[in-house]
């Protein structure tokens, strides 16, 4: 059996010190619970509205995959022997990427994948360098397989064609988004994103980080029959076995 978490921790804009130590907790956390693998929200290392949408500045706020701090969290997955996965803005060939990174109990990359859909970027002031991936990632744990979807993946008319396809409905969708609904508005909304969760698969797993002021963090585990989750705002551990 493999327990999978989803963390809906709270990350501060520019701090990725902050954010570091917020990984190192909670993976030493899901190491005592015999937790195989944690997953973070969407852009969780910088923190979603880190960006100022001048490239000059984003170039030194997004990070390398062979960076330094890219090196210590999969030192630190290694260390603690529980695999993980955070979102983050990737700098790769003087481009820039919401992407997110998912490394094994042992410390190697398993999959980097690009967010597809532009809804992550104030795209009217960003110009040709700040990109979208093109194609829909599959990855492995044991004998269980996975789809990474970030937030407007699977709702924007423009990618949702590249995700309604069976080879994705066969597997687990990790879905970490950014939205900052209100409380009041989290109690209608997460009926919509259920019912669009399940074009997609059988079971789809969100997670929203907690950015304050206004972003409120939650987890979810999305079957056919109902949904799981845990109070907004907490910061735990939602546990899922397979």
């Amino acid at each position: 059996m493999m327990k999978i978490g989803l963390i809906p921790a709270r990350c501060i804009n520019n701090d990725i010190s902050f954010n570091l130590s917020q990984i190192i907790r909670f993976l030493e956390m899901a190491s005592k619970e015999n937790v195989d693998y944690i997953f973070f929200g969407e852009s969780f290392l910088q923190g979603f509205d880190s960006l100022s949408w001048s490239y000059d500045i984003d170039k030194d706020i997004a990070v390398k995959r062979n960076s330094i701090i890219i090196r210590k969290i999969k030192h630190l997955s290694k260390k603690y022997g529980v695999g993980l996965g955070f979102g983050y803005f990737e700098l790769a060939q003087a481009s820039i990427y919401s992407s997110y990174l998912v490394v094994s109990p042992e410390g190697k990359e398993l999959i980097n994948y690009r967010r597809v859909s532009k809804g992550w970027k104030e795209y009217r002031k960003t110009d040709k360098r700040y990109k979208e991936g093109n194609s829909v990632k599959h990855f492995r744990i044991d004998s269980f397989d996975f789809t990474l979807a970030l937030c407007g993946d699977l709702w924007d008319e423009e990618t949702v064609s590249l995700f309604a396809k069976n080879q994705v409905f066969q597997t687990n969708i990790i879905w970490p988004v950014h939205v900052d609904f209100s409380l009041q508005a989290w109690s209608n909304e997460i009926k919509h994103y259920h019912k669009q969760a399940l074009k997609f698969s059988r079971q789809v797993l969100l997670i929203n980080n907690i950015l304050e002021p206004h972003t409120h963090g939650g987890a979810f585990i999305f079957t056919e029959s109902d949904y799981r989750s845990i109070a907004f705002d907490k910061e735990e551990i939602l546990v899922t076995s397979m």
